[in-house]
């Protein structure tokens, strides 16, 4: 190889080199891959409760569940002790046209809530202190909410599930 060649390749990998390092490539990690076809398919449900709801709610991270692949994303947070919380949050995407459709069953009570002026369904778990607002986005998608209580009771599931679903309402990207 001559000195010129080697200076064309050398050139060549410098430029390749500093275009890989370019102010355009974005920073943080890449967006989710997209799930579905409705408005939230690229959309992180960990943004669907805002920080500041988080901070002054008390609410801290949960470890992740593992990746799925299969038209759910969703996020965990957990209010009180590390090994002993009292309850926990869970926003969840869902874009799954099998996902059933919301009705009483022994599992839960249905009923409508409209936090933030959104009208969907709520579940009031039977059995389990537990309550979940779930709200159609697309044909087939939705976004739902759920609280599940370890110490407490149904009602006081169902308050806190208020409380938070309008902060998650008023979240969700504009147009959905």
């Amino acid at each position: 190889m001559t000195v010129r060649s080697f200076a064309a390749v050398t050139a060549v990998v410098l430029s390749l080199f500093a275009a890989g390092c370019s102010a355009d490539e974005p920073t943080g990690p890449p967006p989710p891959a997209p799930i579905g076809e409705g408005p939230l398919r690229l959309t992180d449900p960990c943004t669907l409760l805002p920080a500041s709801e988080v901070s002054v709610a008390g609410l801290r991270p949960a470890t992740p569940g593992p990746a799925r692949n299969d038209g759910y994303r969703d996020c965990r947070w957990v209010h009180g002790e590390e090994k002993k919380f009292d309850h926990q949050v869970n926003v969840t995407v869902i874009a799954s046209a099998e996902f059933p459709t919301v009705q009483d069953n022994e599992a839960f009570a249905v009923d409508t809530m409209s936090p933030g002026g959104r009208e969907g369904k709520r579940l009031r778990y039977q059995g389990t202190a537990g309550c979940q607002y779930v709200l159609d986005t697309a044909p087939a998608e939705r976004v739902s909410m759920t609280v599940l209580a370890s110490a407490g009771t149904v009602e006081q599931a169902c308050a806190l599930l208020d409380s938070y679903a309008t902060s998650m309402v008023k979240a969700l990207p504009a147009g959905v």
